[in-house]
């Protein structure tokens, strides 16, 4: 199955860097969320990847489609997390190989540092239907990455540090007169 591109949504848990396994005794893996507001979910992005994920089960299971059939688009309100509010769903996508990652103009990210949860992001993933130990579902195999903005704010609350400083100007590294026995002062 082809490649689907998501619409930008809120950028959740990037696991991007490391490989992680999800619970112990499992694979590693490099994972996503991706929450979709109701505007995006309008989308003809969105659209296609619905369609992709039912064509996926269609394929796996013809016109009997499993009881409790696990669909990677889910509730957000079903979480208590920032970002995950009424109304929108979320995604999660994972592959055992590093992502692509790309900035706004498809320059390279290789640095953690400029990923961080609440970024607009968008992301490329493969549909892919599985039967393993009683579950049944689709899933959303990742490929890429791009990050839609850097200035946005943090999910975790903390301010970005472009955003916690003035600039320096010049500085001597005279902090002024201390006593250098007391580190507190």
């Amino acid at each position: 199955m082809a490649a689907f591109r998501t619409p930008f949504g809120l950028l959740s848990f990037p696991n991007i860097f490391t490989a992680r396994a999800p619970v112990e005794g499992a694979d590693l893996r490099y994972s996503v969320n991706l929450v979709f507001d109701k505007e995006a979910q309008q989308s003809p992005e969105f659209k296609a990847l619905k369609d992709a994920i039912a064509q996926c089960a269609k394929d796996k299971w013809g016109n009997k489609m499993p009881a409790n059939l696990r669909n990677p688009i889910r509730d957000a309100s079903e979480k208590e997390y920032a970002g995950y509010d009424d109304g929108c769903v979320f995604i999660n996508a994972w592959t055992k190989n590093p992502p692509g990652i790309v900035g706004p103009n498809r320059e390279d990210i290789l640095d953690a540092n400029d990923v961080w949860a609440g970024q607009l992001a968008r992301i490329t993933v493969k549909p892919f239907a599985y039967d393993t130990s009683g579950n049944k579902g689709v899933a959303l195999g990742l490929e890429n990455i791009q990050i839609g903005k850097f200035d946005m704010p943090r999910l975790d609350g903390r301010t970005a540090a472009n955003k916690a400083f003035d600039d320096a100007g010049d500085v001597s590294g005279n902090a002024g007169d201390t006593d250098d026995s007391d580190p507190f002062r």
